[in-house]
């Protein structure tokens, strides 16, 4: 790999009176990163007879039997430039004003120019009311504050390059075999930044000589461009491939405030909360999902929805043998259904939510009692929604993980009445439905939905600060004990969850549950 990196910058403050302070800050960025691989696999290396090399031609006519890569070669540029420039004025430290422009260019998107170069910038501007004269000498507002912002930005998405993608391949014929080169991905010219418009309102205000602090702000985005899978009708060479193809508003209010409510020389307690309101809308989508798209687990966008939705076919009730059913389009009583169809989908299936919370937040209680101080913490989400596991099928065999559900099973004729758990089916009554998506739908269905909701018991610390009268006549200045016990209890969950961390449920790969931490801190200061 190499890489070169160039950054310049410059800083001018102008003394232009003590009531009058500005600063300009300008500068460029490039950025270049060319990656080359090359992998050898080597065969023949005998280690039992001491490192003797074995070239035995049978070896390349194993590898390509396997469709092994004896050797690979891959080449990538990445290369970015950048500039900048932020102004900032204030005048009498009461009223201050910045504004900032960006210009940034990257190969990894199209090679049009307008595709591939973005301009950005930003307004914002502040007053310190405190500093007036209607408030200076007030007993009850210390700090008031209030701030807005407008700016235009963007990212480069997920789109790893634009470029056209080839790998060379080998063929699969039983004889005649040949290497050729495959294409992996088309040259996709026009595909551009994500953009986002960003307004910001807001006040910070603190009362009584700052025993209550807030920090309150609203915030409106509107973004445009933004990149994601698209299904083509194959004719250009690619069924599936990455465009700009939607838009979104969002809004928001985030609410933050701490307070001291008891000071006392032995006693004290303050506490902080924080609360956070998010709700989005996709405005235009040059896409239709299909069925099996939008009932999936990690959600799916769709036109006047939240940007990761979650959907579920109408779940109808158990028929006479325990088989599931479900609503079709016109209400109609179905056992199975296209899934891949992109027809009036929002009038098959059930909107359950978003699968991102509708507000987050915290609160934390701190307390001091002479030499003895305790913390407290608690974090929350509400709002959003998740897929259970897909845990039942019309059969079973001896290697399979039964679900704890399955003691509520139908098992004769009229617990349809008393149940929605599926039965097992004999080999007969599977005929009913061989070949069919019963079960499958079963699982994507709104019987399997739970919330997301939660209240963790996130942190607690418990400290102790040994006397100085203790340390006297020693080379210890100071020392304090604590003990500190993290993510320690989740206080509220859907039961439908049974007990399983609703933040890491299906989270794939390698992630865990955040798990229990229990620290003892000893400190000492010479």
């Amino acid at each position: 790999m190499r890489h070169a990196y160039m950054r310049a910058t410059a800083d001018f403050s102008p003394k232009i009176s003590m009531d009058h302070v500005a600063n300009v800050f300008a500068g460029f960025e490039i950025n270049s990163v060319e990656r080359k691989l090359r992998a050898n696999d080597g065969w023949g290396y005998l280690w039992d007879k001491g490192g003797v090399v074995s070239t035995h031609p049978d070896v390349m006519d194993y590898l390509k039997q396997q469709g092994d890569v004896y050797y690979a070669y891959r080449e990538s540029r990445d290369r970015r430039i950048s500039s900048f420039m932020n102004v900032a004025y204030s005048y009498a430290g009461k009223y201050i004003f910045n504004g900032g422009f960006r210009y940034d260019g990257s190969n990894q998107l199209g090679s049009s120019r307008d595709a591939r170069y973005l301009p950005s910038w930003n307004v914002s501007a502040a007053w310190n009311m405190h500093e007036e004269s209607f408030l200076k000498d007030s007993k009850v507002i210390s700090l008031l504050k209030p701030k807005i912002s407008y700016g235009y930005n963007g990212i480069m998405g997920p789109a790893t390059s634009a470029e056209l993608t080839i790998y060379a391949k080998q063929t699969l014929r039983p004889t005649d075999n040949e290497v050729y080169n495959t294409i992996e991905s088309l040259q996709n010219k026009d595909l551009t930044w994500e953009k986002m418009y960003e307004l910001n309102l807001g006040f910070e205000m603190a009362l009584f000589k700052n025993r209550i602090m807030l920090d309150v702000a609203h915030y409106r985005r509107k973004s445009i461009d933004l990149i994601d899978f698209v299904y083509t009708s194959g004719v250009g060479g690619q069924a599936i491939k990455l465009g700009n193809i939607g838009n979104m508003k969002s809004r928001g209010f985030e609410f933050a405030v701490s307070t001291l409510n008891i000071a006392t020389k032995d006693f004290e307690w303050k506490s902080s909360l924080n609360l956070n309101f998010h709700k989005s809308e996709i405005t235009k989508l040059n896409n239709f999902s299909r069925i099996s798209s939008a009932i999936s687990n990690t959600g799916v966008a769709m036109l006047g929805y939240p940007q990761r939705g979650l959907f579920s076919i109408r779940f109808a009730g158990l028929d006479q043998d325990g088989i599931p059913t479900f609503y079709g389009e016109n209400n109609e009583i179905v056992y199975d259904m296209n899934l891949q169809s992109r027809s009036d989908i929002d009038k098959v299936l059930k909107y359950e939510g978003p699968l991102e919370p509708k507000s987050y937040g915290g609160l934390t209680n701190t307390f001091r009692y002479r030499n003895w101080n305790m913390s407290l913490g608690l974090v929350y989400k509400w709002g959003n929604v998740i897929r259970l596991d897909d845990a039942f099928y019309p059969s079973y065999n001896d290697y399979s993980a039964f679900p704890k559900e399955l003691k509520n099973r139908w098992r004769i004729k009229g617990d349809e009445q008393l149940t929605s758990i599926p039965a097992i089916l004999d080999k007969r009554t599977y005929k009913r439905i061989e070949g069919k998506q019963t079960y499958q739908m079963y699982n994507k269905s709104t019987e399997r939905v739970a919330k997301g909701d939660f209240i963790r018991l996130k942190d607690l610390t418990v400290g102790y600060s040994l006397p100085h009268s203790w340390l006297k006549g020693t080379f210890i200045n100071s020392a304090n004990l604590s003990f500190q016990a993290t993510n320690l209890l989740l206080l509220y969950s859907d039961s439908k969850l049974n007990g399983i961390d609703p933040e890491f449920y299906l989270s794939g790969g390698v992630s865990l549950p955040v798990s229990k931490m229990y620290t003892f801190t000893v400190g000492l200061n010479f």
